[in-house]
């Protein structure tokens, strides 16, 4: 699945792999609480709306990260694999 981002202009295409645990596309990175002021997110993650499992969380708000790239890093945890043991 490509998910699309913009902020201020700058957008970025991220493929989302399938959810590790029930193996469906169902997988969307969402931002974490409410904003209702126009403000940028404070944190992101992503969910499987198949089996409720959620990846890290990537907070952004204290460490003056820009919203783009903490949602950006919480799709590539979410992508990131184990290699199997041969």
């Amino acid at each position: 699945m490509n998910i699309a981002t913009t902020w201020k202009g700058c957008s970025t295409m991220i493929d989302l792999k399938p959810c590790p645990f029930c193996g469906s596309s169902h997988v969307y990175s969402r931002p974490y609480g409410e904003r209702g002021d126009g403000k940028p997110w404070s944190a992101y993650y992503v969910h499987c709306d198949n089996c409720a499992s959620d990846g890290p969380l990537v907070k952004v708000y204290d460490f003056g990260i820009p919203p783009e790239a903490g949602r950006n890093a919480s799709i590539n945890l979410w992508n990131g694999r184990a290699e199997p043991n041969d």
